[in-house]
């Protein structure tokens, strides 16, 4: 690491190189460090190159981390490649987080429609209506 700390050291990567990275440890039983994946969060550019990621058949555990990282960064990107998960031959484990993914995304969107909705009614009641 060249003397730097941990956070330094992997501020200096991109977040393809920081995927990488995850990837490599992964595949050599090394443990993941909480500095990288916490870089992985803050690289510029991390959702988009996790979603790249997702669309490679990927060893399981490395899906799974790529999962749950996007799950912290609130993404709903990967919304069709949940569901293709979900409904393709793919590991019990990667189906169960995609289907718990898939139904918090699309409880989101339907909250803010809900939100959309009632605030138009009010709209029309509020200041429409009383004329």
């Amino acid at each position: 690491m060249d003397g730097k700390t941990p956070n330094a050291y992997y501020s200096s990567f991109t977040a393809k190189e920081l995927i990488s990275c995850l990837k490599s440890h992964i595949e050599s039983g090394v443990p993941t460090s909480d500095f990288l994946l916490m870089a992985i969060l803050k690289a510029d550019g991390a959702e988009e190159e996790i979603v790249k990621e997702l669309l490679d058949d990927s060893e399981e555990e490395f899906t799974l981390y790529l999962m749950n990282i996007l799950s912290d960064l609130n993404s709903d990107k990967a919304y069709s490649r949940y569901m293709e998960f979900i409904l393709s031959d793919y590991p019990e484990s990667i189906k169960e987080l995609a289907t718990e993914r898939t139904c918090v995304i699309g409880n989101i969107k339907l909250n803010y429609r809900a939100f959309s909705v009632f605030r138009f009614t009010f709209f029309v009641f509020e200041y429409i209506a009383p004329y």
